[in-house]
């Protein structure tokens, strides 16, 4: 498991939606080049969700797939919120750059900065889970992310450099909780739309039950008393003790997840049997508690 938690989008619906629209877009643009046919509303419309070519369509793609991690830490509720946040800082920061900048200045279209904003969150609180070397050089499970972000910022040049900064700038924002950001949520009404009518066509399936999981096992059928008391000779003995949590993994899975609660990391820990990466997978898939 890596940085990015299991595959899928279960826990991840809004990651889910964002993904269909920013690819069918992209897609759109790419394949039909429909851009030129809009008006300038539609074009200025159209910024925030359609990346120009094929390349930086397929990074960015994978990257908003890989941010579904925050998502899982966040919620559907509060992600939403600062999707949409991201969304309308980054577009006024880059038509105030384009205002100073003169009309020689373009900025490349695309999600740049909302994916850099998804991704400065991602640097600052997902942990790393697993190291490896490399030439001699020790890297972590979110390289495959970084070299993502690379690839698209380097798209373009500067045109798509800045608006990459843009998104880095909101990101840090947020995360200092600039104007109460964080506490920002769409109102009770939309969010009662968007769980009765969106959340069902987006919901995943969880995934299939270990074998010998208790939701597997067979229900035991009634007996009658005197089967029962013959039966008393044979019973089975008493499940083995769970095993002690250690508290080296304890305080190993504390420094990767400093948001949780000591309980909540001995618990995922308890369930997870002391394998930190199963703990860890457990922690990613359970936002901290407030």
């Amino acid at each position: 498991m890596d940085s990015a938690g299991p595959s899928g989008f279960r826990n991840a619906p809004v990651s889910k939606l964002l993904v269909q629209i920013v690819g069918g877009c992209s897609a759109a643009v790419a394949l039909l080049d429909i851009r030129t046919h809009l008006p300038i509303y539609g074009r200025w419309a159209s910024h925030p969700w359609a990346f120009p070519s094929f390349a930086p369509a397929v990074a960015g793609t994978m990257l908003i797939y890989r941010m579904r991690v925050i998502e899982r830490r966040f919620g559907s509720a509060k992600y939403a919120a600062f999707i949409f946040v991201s969304i309308v800082i980054s577009t006024l920061a880059q038509t105030g750059l384009l205002y100073f900048l003169g009309d020689r200045w373009f900025l490349s279209s695309g999600p740049y900065a909302l994916v850099f904003a998804m991704l400065y969150q991602y640097y600052r609180i997902v942990p790393v889970i697993t190291r490896f070397p490399v030439m001699g050089i020790s890297l972590s499970d979110k390289i495959y992310a970084y070299m993502l972000a690379g690839q698209l910022i380097m798209s373009r040049s500067l045109l798509s450099a800045i608006p990459c900064l843009c998104g880095v700038a909101v990101g840090a924002l947020y995360d200092v909780n600039f104007l109460g950001l964080r506490q920002w949520r769409f109102p009770s009404v939309l969010r009662r739309l968007g769980s009765n009518y969106l959340l069902p066509l987006l919901s995943s399936p969880s995934p299939p039950l270990a074998p010998g999981s208790p939701s597997t096992r067979a229900t035991p059928r009634r007996v009658s008393p005197s089967s029962s008391r013959q039966g008393l000779r044979h019973r089975r003995p008493p499940p083995p003790p769970s095993t002690p949590v250690s508290e080296e993994n304890i305080t190993m899975v504390a420094s990767m997840f400093p948001n949780y609660s000591r309980d909540a990391i001995s618990r995922a820990l308890a369930n997870a049997h002391n394998d930190m990466n199963r703990a860890a997978e457990i922690l990613l898939n359970t936002p901290p508690s407030n």
